[in-house]
């Protein structure tokens, strides 16, 4: 009784819980419920990390009735006290002449877990976000990484020119619902009057948290009574929409919803929801100004000065080269990051002059090849998938991250006239990445052994080389 881990003793063979200490009872909210037999889908609702509802032969109790040896299962246990994400360990005991039971014992690891899922979403929206300038397969890329992980249903939701509001994409656990959800968005576009919802948000540009779906909710978004009545069978529990803002306008939002899973969502995912909208916005955004420059160079013969109106407060580095490697145009933001005095010194500046000033390598640190730079290949007349680089100016220690993108500009005859390239500044979400990443693997390996010399190990082992070329504990 007071060993402060959670522990099950399980019979083996039957799966019947013979033992819950108060550890184990504390963490399920009050009273862990004792399962009589192997059926413990109708007893406990655990999930595995991506959602799905475990049946009752996978659950831990059940396999380790059956002998099996494991260390730190993650899984998802529904509690009364909520949603708890736990890692399950389980060994068989022997007790001496009385033959041998099961040892199940589990780790609260929830705000771990949580953490660890947040700078796992940003990162993967990260790297999806930056694989196509084109706005559709944006919003398919941001509605998929949302399910199941973050949500049951995930929506990207785009403002038109005529002020209409339309679901560029969708996503949700369940696809047999798909043809359902597809049907309801074409019979019922969104009435952008309406008080509640996406059109609400899209007015105000305020996020709307609604942890538990009121039935007066169902009643203000579908007044008609079958569409009230198909939205009320796709099952919604609880609502997070967020605005999608670019250069201090809205042009959308996303819009999550609980359904199946049994979740809802709290405070902290509204703030990790924000964090999507603005990173997907951006990526709209950049689409968008992507095709208004190729337009735009296309035409700086006649118009050179349009160029510099669109652009020069643009917050990225942008430049066009020439086949030869010049350039012959640049931002401020270019010549910022670059260093130089002006941008009329950045462009006298010859490709070599500039290359020199920098220490390149991949974003891992390996070494990077300069052919690879999405400029040298849009040159060579390719349609370069962007790339992450890490460098840092000669003579300094600061290393920055950088997403570059580029894409040629042809003559009628299909020969490269220009590669426009787009450099992006992604230092300090790399830098979250990392230490999320670190405090995520920071957890998991300390919550694995109770044993305190494997421990002091593991501390000493996380710390090198990441923080640290030597450690000592």
């Amino acid at each position: 009784d007071a060993v402060p881990t959670p522990l099950l003793l399980i019979e083996p063979g039957s799966a019947r819980v013979l033992y819950v200490n108060p550890a184990a009872h504390r963490l399920a909210g009050g009273r862990m419920e004792k399962a009589q037999d192997s059926d413990y889908a109708s007893v406990y609702g655990v999930y595995d990390p991506s959602g799905r509802r475990l049946a009752s032969e996978e659950h831990p109790g059940v396999r380790a009735a059956r002998g099996e040896r494991f260390q730190n299962l993650p899984v998802d246990w529904v509690t009364p006290a909520g949603r708890r994400s736990i890692v399950v360990s389980a060994h068989t005991v022997p007790l001496g002449g009385a033959g041998e039971v099961a040892l199940v014992t589990f780790e609260d690891v929830t705000e771990l877990e949580a953490a660890r899922r947040r700078s796992t979403l940003l990162a993967e929206a990260s790297a999806q976000l930056g694989r196509s300038l084109d706005p559709r397969e944006v919003a398919d890329s941001v509605a998929a990484l949302m399910v199941p992980g973050f949500a049951d249903w995930g929506f990207v939701e785009l403002l038109q020119p005529d002020g209409s509001l339309t679901r560029d994409g969708m996503a949700m656990t369940d696809p047999a619902k798909r043809p359902i959800a597809e049907a309801y968005v074409e019979l019922y576009p969104l009435d952008m009057d309406s008080p509640v919802g996406s059109p609400q948000v899209i007015r105000t540009g305020e996020p709307q948290l609604i942890p538990e779906l009121p039935p007066d909710f169902v009643d203000l978004a579908a007044p008609d009574p079958r569409q009230r009545e198909v939205l009320e069978g796709l099952g919604f529990r609880s609502v997070l929409i967020v605005p999608l803002i670019a250069r201090g306008r809205v042009i959308g939002d996303l819009a999550m919803a609980m359904a199946e899973s049994g979740r809802r969502f709290g405070e902290e995912d509204l703030a990790l929801g924000q964090q999507l909208a603005d990173r997907c916005a951006l990526a709209l955004d950049n689409a968008r100004l992507f095709t208004e420059l190729s337009d735009a160079v296309e035409a700086a013969r006649q118009a050179g000065d349009e160029v510099n109106t669109i652009l020069g407060g643009v917050a990225d580095a942008v430049t066009a080269q020439a086949p030869d490697g010049s350039l012959v145009y640049a931002n401020e933001a270019a010549v910022a990051i670059t260093g130089f005095g002006s941008v009329g010194e950045l462009l006298s500046a010859t490709p070599g002059a500039i290359v020199s000033r920098y220490e390149m390598t991949d974003e891992h640190g390996e070494p990077l090849d300069v052919m690879r730079l999405p400029g040298r290949r849009a040159m060579a007349g390719e349609q370069p998938e962007p790339l992450v680089v890490r460098s840092r100016q000669a003579g300094t220690r600061e290393w920055r991250w950088s997403r570059v993108k580029a894409t040629p500009v042809l003559e009628p005859d299909g020969r490269v006239r220009l590669a426009i390239n787009v450099t992006e500044d992604i230092t300090e979400l790399k830098r979250a990445e990392h230490g999320q990443r670190f405090l995520a693997e920071a957890g998991r390996v300390l919550a694995g052994s109770l044993d305190y010399q494997e421990t002091l190990g593991a501390v000493a082992r996380l710390a090198v080389p990441d923080i640290a070329d030597w450690c000592a504990v």
